[in-house]
């Protein structure tokens, strides 16, 4: 059959429960801005479909936990949902582990044009235009164990353009096998676009990210379908981002040419921001005197303090979350030859480097103040990976003995 051009929005993952994570102090400036951004970014969501007309809104679950956001969580949602049914565009939402439907308030009723579709059951719907199908609808969250019944998901025998909404582990071959149109996945906070086959198989992540693990640009999806083929294009909703740019330092020989590199980084990264506040947690790397200056303890506090004062407290705002420092390449050559437990543990470390066949058991050499557990469970890795854990080792126990040799 002839399939007509239409587009629906996709988005999910608004946590509207979850607040930032990754700033030991928020600055006074920024603390309206990042106490509402996981509700200003869902709001984005719905001023898009208002504004692109769209035929219907599909969200992916995990919008609130309705154990832990309180009230404000569900009246914004029915406010926001109020507005689509005032617009006559349909909600179909997919419900998440944390979205149980005898959760949801008796006092906060949702209009009639949202569709909520709990995990483990199989259901279908057909959207219409002017009384002509549109769309076939399946949905479906995963089971207890994470999967889906993917068994149970057809393609449409007229030929109908025919649309997954579901939650759960994918299966390429198992999803190729069943010849819809698009799958739209809830889950990943990642904006992900995977063609299998004759399909789309897509996430459009979260509206807004919660902390430095998730940098760059967060958002929804304006999906856009023409002669059966569903293009998704992304959406930036997020009102505040999170970048974590990596900066190689070996060429700098100061503090200042350091600050001014950053300095630098900055003001690119907000020439691509669109004016929105961002929050950065640095990672500096190299070797030599500046980087081992910096990994001094308070090393960064002024750098971090001087950054804060020139870029942070501005707005559009580049506020320095915090400086990591990664010293790469080997120890001074000195530092193993020594006679002294210091020695002594870099030359066990070298040993375990240099002959990759002997299990590795780092979590006696390091002390209390060590996260040992994170050497101890990684025994068993090979390659580039078990170098990186010696390399982490062996800068943990120079830095322990470090400190002790400064409390002496």
């Amino acid at each position: 059959m002839r399939h007509r051009a239409f587009r629906f929005l996709q988005a999910g993952e608004f946590h509207l429960e979850a607040p930032m994570a990754g700033l030991a102090e928020i600055p006074e400036h920024l603390v309206d801005l990042l106490v509402d951004a996981p509700y200003a970014a869902a709001a984005k969501v719905f001023e898009t479909a208002l504004a692109e007309e769209v035929e219907f809104v599909l969200l992916t679950g995990d919008l609130l936990d309705l154990r832990r956001c309180g009230p404000r969580g569900p009246v914004f949602l029915r406010e926001q949902f109020a507005r689509l049914a005032a617009a006559e565009i349909p909600v179909f939402w997919v419900l998440s582990s944390i979205e149980s439907l005898h959760w949801w308030p008796e006092a906060v009723p949702l209009p009639s044009n949202v569709h909520r579709f709990a995990a483990g059951r199989v259901e279908e719907r057909v959207v219409s235009r002017r009384g002509e199908p549109l769309v076939r609808l399946i949905v479906c969250g995963a089971d207890e164990t994470g999967g889906l019944r993917v068994n149970e998901f057809s393609a449409d025998p007229t030929g109908l353009f025919t649309l997954a909404l579901v939650r759960g582990e994918w299966d390429r071959s198992a999803l190729a096998s069943r010849q819809l149109h698009y799958w739209a996945f809830g889950g990943p906070h990642l904006w992900t676009v995977e063609p299998i086959s004759s399909t789309v198989v897509h996430a459009s992540g979260a509206t807004q990210s919660r902390g430095p693990h998730e940098p760059g640009a967060f958002g929804a999806s304006l999906v856009h379908v023409d002669d059966g083929v569903a293009r998704p294009m992304f959406v930036p909703t997020d009102v505040v981002r999170w970048e974590a740019p990596r900066l190689e330092v070996d060429d700098l020989a100061s503090i200042e040419q350091l600050t001014e590199r950053l300095t630098q980084t900055a003001n690119r990264l907000l020439e691509t921001a669109g004016g929105l506040d961002l929050l950065v947690r640095w990672t500096l790397e190299g070797r030599g005197e500046l980087i081992d200056q910096l990994r001094q303890p308070g090393g960064c506090e002024a750098l971090t303090e001087q950054l804060r004062d020139a870029l942070g407290r501005q707005r559009p705002a580049v506020w320095t979350a915090a400086i990591d420092v990664e010293r790469v390449g080997g120890l001074p050559v000195q530092w193993y030859e020594e006679q002294s437990f210091r020695g002594d543990v870099l030359r066990t470390l070298r040993h375990w480097e240099v002959n990759s066949d002997l299990p590795l058991n780092l979590a006696g050499y390091l002390g209390a103040g060590a996260s040992v557990d994170d050497f101890a469970a990684n025994e068993m890795l090979g390659g580039e990976q078990r170098e990186k854990l010696l390399r982490r080792a062996a800068l943990t126990a120079v830095d322990l003995l470090g400190d002790q040799e400064r409390r002496k």
